[in-house]
């Protein structure tokens, strides 16, 4: 677990720091081999248990850079904060 909060620094004993409210989602405890229970909150803003397997999960990482040309010739580059994609796909059990 976390002991300070990558976003405010202040020390976190959960998964919402209560300083700045930042929430940390643990998905080292994902498996393909067993169930996993997710809660989500329906439209109708009750709060659900789904039991279900993890199908699929993926992780991509993209950077871009680009070289802009000024009126005096120079190659100024800039680049862009990475990006992280994360993908992951569940089925419903019974």
């Amino acid at each position: 677990m976390i002991k300070t909060c990558p976003n405010c620094g202040a020390p976190i004993s959960s998964f919402e720091c209560k300083y700045c409210g930042a929430t940390f989602y643990d998905f080292a405890n994902l498996s393909f081999d067993k169930p996993v229970y997710i809660r989500y909150r329906g439209q109708n803003g009750e709060v659900m248990l789904m039991k279900s397997r993890l199908t699929s999960m993926s992780v991509d990482m993209s950077s871009t850079q680009t070289d802009v040309m000024h009126l005096g010739f120079n190659v100024q580059t800039i680049r862009r904060q990475p990006e992280m994609y994360l993908s992951a796909d569940f089925i419903q059990e019974n």
